[in-house]
Order: C-alpha cells, then structure tokens, then sequence
C-alpha cells in the first residue's frame, strides 16, 4: 500500500470513466500532461499497465479492475467524509458543477442572472453534453436533463414536460408539401440521441433510407434543418424559438417526457445546491408553455422512497 495514494488513484479513476485524458483532464480542471504524468508515474510504481492505449481512447487493463474496485470504494468514504464535515452543508457559497444538453442550456441561461444577484458567493460551471454524468461519482454536483426514468439513487423533481413535433424550413415544406413523412429526407440523430425516445420513434416511423443525415445534438438538427434539407424532429422549445422553422403537424404526445433536476441526495442538504434547485426550478416551471407545445407543466417530486429535495 506504501505504493499508492488517493491523489494518484483518482487519476486514473476519472481516465476509466471518462476514457481518454482529456475528458479527465477537463473535469479535473487541469491540463492534459498532469494527467497523463500521475498515471505514468503510478504505473511505474506498480510495475504493469493501467490502461491499453488506442487512437480510440483509454481502456482499462484486466489486471488493474481489482485496483479499481478497492479506489471505488475508497473514493466513496472520502465523498462521504466531505458530505458530512460540519459547516459543509450550511454555507451558501462554493462551486456548483451543473450538467446540462446544448437545447435545454437556454432554458437555464437565462435565469442565471437573476440567480447570481441572490448568491454571489456561490460559481456555477457548466458542463454542456449530451452523455450523461455521474452526479454518483461527483463528476456533476446537478443534472438539469429530459428522462422517462430518473435513477432511483438521486433526489430532485420534474420541473416541466417537453414536447416534440415535427420541422421543416418553409422552402422545403413549399416544395415537399403534402408527402406522407415516411416519403421525406430526414435528419436522424446519431448517438447518444439515437437511444432516446424520439430517437425510438424515428427507427420504428422513418425508413434507414430516408435519413441523409444524422447529428448528435438537436441544436445542430435545427441548424441543419434551418438549410432547408429535410425534416428533424426536435423539441418544442428549439424548434418554435427558429424564425426560419415550422411545425409539420401537432406535437406527437407519444414522445412527451419530463424535463428534471437531480442531485445526490447527500448534496440536497446543502444550502448552495438546494439554492440552486430551487432557484431554477421555479423559474423554469414560471415558463408555462413555452417550451412544450400544447403540453401541460408538471411540477412533481422524486426521491429514495418517496422523498423530495428538501433537507432533513
């Protein structure tokens, strides 16, 4: 055990979750060759492998998953350690590392000035993607995502319901009008899109053949969609805030789901995390209607048998 200390162990921790030094080196907050250094460096000290190297990126040993299991475990005390140290939950100051996807980004951008003015004290980073964080793992203090169904290890709430429809631009709609969907070319979504429920409904709705191209992001479907190159389906909120879009048809209730803030439950008692939550939950849920089409508002509760965000 002389060989090994917690600093070096998180290191390559966050390498295998993340899979390549630069994701790690990013939610480490410092540069690609530190990272690379710690890891080189405990290698040496142990005398194998970590990882195999791939233009792919980072994949972890056979030898080193036992090594894994036990930091696992250990990172798990210390995060408990910190959850629980007196005065941790109380101040409303800190940073808060907030998860988010590039379309829902602003329907929390613009509630961030008002937040800042209550807490100055506390520094909100953003982590803006579409693969999802373990808020488990400390890698997101909050999530602010669409999901059907939140882990049953975190606390929060569902603060609105989105909904999808249809989008063309109105040259291509001109040109294309009255063809049944299945007949037009279409933007799909590529991964991690691909598994989400309107991802779902376009492989069971759309042709293969019909798709000429496919983005990762519904940001990027609506600019694609904004050249007049097919039809996307995107989320309400992205779609009707395009000049240059418009609706095919009603939204598809079918493809509604829950627009949710979550937490460890440990971080719901602090008071900046729950400043936070609190702040754009009621902002967001203030929004009725913009971002769901004809859908309505849900403001319901979520958390380990049954419990909610509040502290206790």
């Amino acid at each position: 055990m002389h060989q090994l200390n917690w600093n070096d162990l998180h290191y390559v921790l966050v390498v295998a979750r993340t899979g390549s030094l630069a994701a790690a080196a990013r939610l480490l907050k410092v540069n690609r060759t530190t990272v690379l250094r710690r890891v080189n460096a405990l290698e040496t000290r142990l005398g194998y492998p970590l990882f195999e190297r791939s233009r792919s990126g980072y994949v972890v040993t056979p030898e080193t998953e036992q090594l894994l299991s036990g930091a696992r475990a250990l990172e798990k005390s210390i995060l408990e350690l910190e959850w629980h140290t007196p005065g941790h939950n109380l101040q409303i100051e800190g940073d808060i590392r907030v998860t988010t996807t590039d379309s829902i980004l602003p329907l929390i951008v613009k509630h961030l000035t008002g937040f800042y003015r209550q807490h100055p004290l506390i520094r909100v980073e953003l982590a803006v993607t579409n693969n999802r964080l373990s808020l488990t793992h400390r890698e997101a203090d909050v999530a602010v995502r669409p999901t059907v169904n939140p882990p049953d290890n975190l606390w929060g709430r569902q603060i609105a319901e989105l909904a999808f429809a249809v989008y063309a631009s109105s040259s291509y709609e001109a040109e294309n009008s009255g063809k049944p969907f299945a007949e037009h070319r279409w933007i799909g979504l590529d991964e991690p899109l691909s598994g989400s429920l309107p991802g779902r409904w376009m492989r069971t709705e759309i042709p293969e053949e019909h798709i000429r191209f496919r983005a990762d992001s519904f940001v990027a479907l609506r600019l694609i969609v904004e050249q007049g190159l097919g039809l996307a389906l995107l989320p309400c909120h992205i779609g009707d805030s395009s000049e240059r879009l418009m609706r095919i048809g009603s939204p598809l209730p079918e493809l509604n789901v829950g627009l949710w803030i979550l937490t460890h439950g440990d971080l719901a008692r602090t008071a900046r995390v729950r400043a936070f939550i609190d702040h754009i939950s009621s902002s967001i849920i203030e929004q009725r209607g913009v971002m769901l089409g004809s859908a309505d508002m849900s403001s319901g509760e979520y958390g380990p048998s049954g419990g909610d965000i509040q502290p206790r």
